[in-house]
């Protein structure tokens, strides 16, 4: 296609929209337009090239790559030749073809740009055309090279890597000691630790080491880090924090840390500190783990010094380097726990606590009347763990504290000292069992409930006079404890509290009556069913679906079929499907069909826990059903059953012509789970 004179004027007009407006109507132009389109990609606008750039990625590579090559070459037109680079990066794989053939060009400058470009490709050629050009007689070239190769650990790069790195002190060395280091083969740690010696290339090297060092680079690291200067001791921190994972636990790692201990003094603590104060992360948590290698008051003092303006990260961090002390230095955490800072206290509280510190419980104790309700669930939690019996009392009071997250801490720190080896079997129970007539009612209920969760011999004993207290949260806390500890005896205590004149003690006992599954539970249960509050009668039901007796599987049945549409009628047909009741294949087959939604979608659902083959024949044909929610819960049912042909077919069927995404799915995941994605529908959970 012709491009019209009026377009060239307009492509050289001083104005830039006049250029822009002329560059957006080259769009289908063809190869005419294209070699417009290249020139334009060195306007002095920078709106002008990004749309020239745009509108050339939409041209046949084949047409487009000759011209960008040529732009890369332009020395004149900087715009041009970093847009001509831009555009071969973005075209891709595509554009390798074109670019190989230029790794071994006359033109450094090309060369560079050549590498720089491949450089920033993903494609599997491209590695091997940046290992021929590490071999670049020109250094900014080669140095580009090992750049990129680094950053894409080309572990065959190696050998090259470790030979051009001692040919020159240039960019090249630097170039090959942060490839190597990013690769992180340990091969290379002699090489690199050799260049040490280099005034020049020490910090690089150091860097490099941390990378790819073993045991051997221990005595590089620790002359580094007490070195005169500054610099290179922060580059040798971050390398010793870096090195430490590949060491482990063994004797080169045991070695660093006596030599840091040995040799750390007041200068090096300072530096240390001074490190902690730092913006990057990797430079403060590499001061924290090194201080850990000189425990001691200096050490303690400076990690608690920071910590109070530590950024939640960095706190613990800190915290699990105090938490590394030895058992001798647990005393200076100790004295600090009143200290004035709240984020002080609370990540002390934690560390002595997990350490089962008993030292610490005395001012642990203290800490429980602290003014910050988040340190004296800490302190609870820490006492909790050290699990001394003299705490249970103080800990108690925490019971009544005004915030739910403490009261809870408060709870489950009991509930651990109960449970500890140090407290005598039924001691805590027995310290708790005085507040169950407690005048705050909430307190009481927290007592009864610790008591039910610690059990022991006796229990229903000791709980039975809660169930007559005169308020009902008490009552209600009795009945979670006994039914917990489930059984005859639990089915017989709770027998009382049937009648309860409150409707949350009657549904919480039938529930736990249910729960114990004993045959003596029936009695008990089937007068519950005329019970004046709809809950307790719906939990009456789903308690008998537990039992397994005949005189439940009638009740159950007669409920599902006569109920009128309601949660207890839906009751009565899950628990049909889930005790796979006999004799209920006739009634959740009519169900299936019931003009009411819940109950049909139930029914379904029943039958597919039932798990009898009679039920096929209503599940294939809810399959049809015009309500997509019925059509899902019938494809889930039928899942036990895809190895019967007639099953496997329809679903297959459904996953490929329901109308409904949502069944669609739920069948191909069930005929081919590996290869079906999940879909999730809004409003659909």
């Amino acid at each position: 296609m012709t491009i019209p004179e009026q377009v060239r004027e307009q492509l050289a007009s001083p104005d830039d929209e006049v250029r822009h407006a002329a560059v957006q109507g080259l769009r289908g132009t063809g190869l005419e337009g294209l070699s417009c389109l290249i020139g334009a990609l060195g306007d002095a606008s920078w709106r002008v090239r990004k749309a020239a750039l745009d509108l050339v990625l939409l041209a046949p590579a084949a047409e487009s790559l000759p011209l960008l090559v040529e732009g890369l070459r332009d020395e004149g037109n900087a715009g041009r030749r970093n847009s001509s680079m831009e555009a071969l990066v973005r075209l891709g794989s595509a554009a390798v073809p074109a670019l190989a053939p230029l790794v071994t060009d006359p033109d450094h400058d090309l060369r560079k740009f050549v590498v720089d470009a491949l450089g920033n490709i993903e494609s599997p050629a491209v590695p091997a055309l940046l290992r021929a050009a590490l071999e670049d007689p020109e250094e900014n070239v080669s140095a580009a090279a090992a750049e990129f190769l680094g950053r894409r650990c080309d572990r065959a790069a190696v050998p090259a890597l470790l030979r051009r790195l001692g040919e020159s002190g240039g960019w090249l060395t630097f170039g090959c000691l942060r490839a190597l280091g990013e690769i992180g083969d340990v091969a290379a740690a002699p090489a690199v630790a050799a260049l040490l010696s280099e005034p020049g290339l020490r910090k690089a090297a150091l860097e490099a080491l941390g990378r790819v060092g073993d045991d051997q680079a221990v005595p590089h690291l620790l002359e580094a880090l007490f070195s005169s200067d500054r610099g290179l001791r922060r580059v040798a921190a971050l390398a010793v924090h870096r090195i430490l994972p590949r060491l482990g636990s063994g004797p080169a790692a045991a070695a660093l840390a006596a030599g840091v201990s040995a040799r750390s003094d007041a200068a090096f603590f300072e530096f240390l500190r001074g490190m902690l104060g730092q913006e990057d992360p990797q430079v403060r948590a590499a001061a924290a783990t090194l201080l850990g290698f000189a425990p001691g008051a200096r050490m303690v003092s400076i990690l608690l010094d920071v910590l109070p303006q530590a950024a939640e990260q960095d706190q613990e961090l800190i915290a699990g380097v105090l938490g590394g002390l030895p058992d001798a230095d647990l005393s200076l955490l100790v004295a600090r726990l009143p200290d004035p800072s709240p984020v002080v206290r609370l990540r002390l509280a934690g560390v002595l606590g997990r350490r089962g510190c008993r030292e610490a419980v005395p001012l642990l104790l203290t800490l429980l009347a602290d003014g910050i309700g988040h340190v004296r669930s800490a302190a609870a939690t820490a006492l909790g763990r050290i699990g001394d019996p003299a705490a249970v009392g103080p800990l108690v009071g925490l019971l009544r504290d005004p915030y739910p997250d403490v009261r809870e801490a408060g709870q489950e720190a009991i509930v651990a000292v109960g449970r500890s080896g140090q407290s005598l079997p039924g001691l805590v129970p027995t310290l708790l069992e005085p507040h169950f007539t407690d005048a705050d009612e909430g307190f009481a209920a927290a007592a009864v409930r610790i008591t039910g969760r610690l059990g022991g011999a006796g229990l229903i004993a000791r709980l039975a006079p809660a169930l007559r207290d005169a308020r009902g949260e008490i009552r209600r806390a009795a009945v979670e404890a006994i039914g917990a500890v489930g059984g005859a005896e639990a089915v017989a205590a709770l027998r009382v509290v049937l009648t309860d004149e409150d409707v949350a003690v009657r549904r919480e006992a039938v529930h736990r009556i249910g729960a114990t599954r004993q045959a003596s539970a029936l009695p008990l249960l089937l007068p519950m069913l005329g019970d004046e509050d709809m809950w307790v009668r719906v939990r009456a039901i789903q308690a008998l679906g537990g039992l397994a007796h005949p005189d439940a599987w009638r009740v159950l049945i007669a409920a599902a079929a006569g109920d009128p549409p309601g949660p207890r009628r839906l009751a009565a047909i899950r628990a049909l499907g889930a005790g796979k009741v006999p004799g209920s294949l006739a009634v959740l087959s009519d169900l299936a069909g019931s003009p009411d939604r819940e109950t049909g979608m139930a029914a379904v659902e029943a039958l597919g826990a039932l798990g009898d083959p009679g039920a096929l024949a209503v599940l294939l044909a809810r399959l049809a059903d015009p309500a997509w929610g019925l059509r899902a819960v019938a494809v889930r049912a039928l899942g036990p059953f895809v190895s019967d042909p007639r099953v496997s077919s329809a679903l297959e069927r459904a996953a490929a012509e329901d109308a409904d995404p949502l069944v669609r799915s739920l069948a191909g995941r069930i005929v081919a789970p590996a290869a079906t994605p999940a879909v999730r529908m809004p409003g659909r959970d």
